[in-house]
């Protein structure tokens, strides 16, 4: 009925929950009001937002199994136009609906100001094993860099190069440079180049350390920011002319550091 238009919302209720209990308790009488037995109005809302976005994740992901779907855990982009990318990763286990393997990487595309949104193709599927958590930046030519994390025999970085237009993305190359221990990473956005902050050992979560990329994600300088490390996050702050650094210890807990740059 509301679909067709027959029944409108009265917004005067306190939500849809209450709109929906009052509209059958006139049609059917008290068994109207049976409708949330055993179940808060609370219940009932965390339950509509799943099924809303579990239906808005089936109709991005095109036909495309998963089981599980997350962001970066880093940070998305803005580009110009009020477009915003956001690194996407999922798990599509057919056995296990909380496993994280195998798994695939996207980027959802938002515009409109939220009202539009699509997501990539999958990438580098025939290239990486489990890619996973990705930090993103925008480069100075307009395209996006995208620095994946993956669990390929290759224990470095790969990249893929993305073009705003379209949300098309290059084949995902490895950086020999760039050592990883499987370990989530930060990157953002300095002046003509990148900041990026890792563990840089292809083994332990180590040595958690910064470093200055060209926009061809070339190093350009590195420091060592601790003998410790683990997942990490930067960002540039403009106004100091440094790199502000958020990462975990040995130990898991949280420190930061900020570095003239």
């Amino acid at each position: 009925d509301i679909d067709s238009g027959a029944l409108e919302i009265d917004m005067t209720c306190e939500d849809i929950h209450t709109f929906v209990e009052a509209t059958l308790t006139q049609r059917i009488g008290t068994a109207g009001k049976k409708l949330h037995t055993a179940r808060s109005r609370n219940d009932q809302v965390a339950l509509d937002i799943r099924m809303f976005l579990s239906a808005q994740i089936d109709r991005l992901m095109n036909g495309r199994f998963w089981s599980v779907l997350a962001v970066g855990p880093g940070h998305g982009i803005a580009m110009p136009g009020h477009t915003l990318f956001v690194p996407m990763w999922f798990g599509s286990s057919k056995t296990d609906m909380f496993a994280h393997h195998p798994s695939s990487i996207a980027v959802l595309r938002i515009t409109e100001g939220g009202r539009s949104a699509d997501l990539s193709h999958t990438i580098g599927e025939a290239v990486l094993t489990d890619p996973s958590e990705c930090c993103i930046a925008a480069l100075p030519d307009g395209r996006i860099l995208l620095n994946i994390r993956h669990e390929s025999p290759v224990r470095c970085r790969a990249v893929s190069f993305g073009n705003p237009a379209d949300n098309t993305w290059s084949v995902p190359r490895f950086e020999d440079a760039l050592p990883d221990p499987i370990c989530m990473a930060g990157m953002c956005r300095c002046g003509d180049g990148l900041l990026f902050t890792n563990c840089a050992s292809n083994d332990v979560r180590s040595d958690l350390t910064l470093r200055k990329l060209t926009a061809d994600c070339r190093i350009a300088e590195s420091l060592l920011v601790s003998s410790e490390g683990g997942y990490s996050d930067v960002c540039y702050a403009h106004a100091h002319s440094a790199a502000c650094i958020v990462y975990e210890n040995g130990t898991g807990h949280l420190q930061t550091a900020i570095v003239s740059v």
